[in-house]
Order: structure tokens, then C-alpha cells, then sequence
């Protein structure tokens, strides 16, 4: 009989414990869905569903391209069977940000939808050279696939810069990209420079 109540006051242990367990990351952010034949990527928290692709036919998918391009390439998409796409803001770029604390949301970057005026990279500075929004010494050494600085759950493709709608306030049409690779936040012109387009609706 003693045998028996101690092991089922194991048992009901082991099952309080593995209860308990937190879920992985990727099942904490991410939730990946197959719609109509096309994959995308929700977040749990924010609820923005995200394009995905297909990882065998990647030759048809992102290419960095000009700002006016981007805006249409995600005008004119229909994925999953929606076509509300659109390239997202620069805060929702942060929040895909993984393994580099200074750009996820709330890090010391200050560059958000409430700060987009050309200083703003610098805001939070420690001293002259420290740089919140830049670190190019941290390349490609984050915890997603060839050390992009994303989950697992992005992949290893179109890991570099990705065109925002945030536009630099008081700037002359320029606007911030987010660079998944170096990691970084900065400043291109439009139409002068490319970055890759990554559709989110909500």
C-alpha cells in the first residue's frame, strides 16, 4: 500500500511538472498555418499574420527591390486568400527581432512610430561611439537559421534588410529598414535603395 501512494505521489509530481513546463519559444510566438496552400506566420501576442513561403519553390518569392515596388508588391498580393497586404511599420519589424535585446521592442534603439526623426538612431547612447541601432561587430551570429537575428520559425532566406512604411520625419523621402543580418536599424532613400518586402496584415 505504501508502495502504491508514494508512487502515485510521483506520478501526480511528474505531471504537475511537465505542466508546468514553459512552452517553446517558437510556441510562445508563433503560431505557422497552411491556408489555401500558402504558409503564414501569426503572432501570438500581436496578432499579425505574416507572409511565409514555400521553402522548395524560394526562386519565385522576395527579391530586394525599390521602395515603390515594395509598397505594390504587397498592394497586389494574394496570399492565403487575402488581399489586405501591406509593408509593415517599423515597430512591427522590431517585433520579429530576436537574439539582440537593443532592437527587439523596447530595447535601446529609440527609433519606433513615436520617435522617426533622423536623431532618433542615436537617442540612448552611451557615448560617442556606442550605437543602439547598429551593432555590425554581432553579424550574422543570432539564434535563427545562419544566425539571422529572428526565430527559427522565419528560416534562413531573405535574412538582410526589410523596407518599413515608417518614413524619417523632416527627412527628404527616405525611409527605416531593418537589417536581420548585421543586426541593424538605419536610413535608405527611396526608390535609391532596395530591401526586401515582407507582407502583414492583420
Amino acid at each position: 500500500m505504501k508502495y502504491l501512494y508514494a508512487t502515485a505521489i510521483v506520478l501526480t509530481a511528474a505531471i504537475f511538472l511537465s505542466a508546468c513546463e514553459p512552452e517553446s519559444p517558437l510556441d510562445e510566438t508563433y503560431t505557422v498555418q497552411v491556408i489555401d496552400g500558402d504558409e503564414v506566420l501569426v503572432g501570438k501576442e500581436t496578432r499579425l499574420m505574416w507572409q511565409s513561403y514555400d521553402p522548395d519553390n524560394v526562386i519565385t518569392y522576395l527579391k530586394q527591390i525599390t521602395s515603390d515596388k515594395a509598397d505594390q508588391y504587397c498592394a497586389d498580393l494574394e496570399w492565403a486568400g487575402f488581399l489586405d497586404w501591406r509593408l509593415p511599420t517599423i515597430d512591427e519589424l522590431r517585433a520579429m527581432v530576436e537574439g539582440y535585446p537593443d532592437l527587439e521592442p523596447g530595447g535601446r534603439c529609440k527609433v519606433t512610430e513615436k520617435c522617426l526623426e533622423y536623431p532618433c538612431k542615436d537617442k540612448g547612447a552611451k557615448e560617442d561611439n556606442d550605437h543602439p541601432c547598429a551593432h555590425d561587430e554581432n553579424k550574422a551570429t543570432g539564434p535563427g537559421p545562419a544566425g539571422c537575428y529572428w526565430e527559427t520559425v522565419w528560416r534562413d532566406k531573405f535574412c538582410g534588410p526589410h523596407w518599413s512604411t515608417s518614413p524619417v520625419e523632416n527627412g527628404t523621402g527616405e525611409r527605416w529598414v531593418l537589417n536581420f543580418y548585421d543586426p541593424a536599424i538605419f536610413i535608405v532613400v527611396e526608390n535609391a535603395g532596395t530591401a526586401f518586402p515582407r507582407c502583414v496584415r492583420k
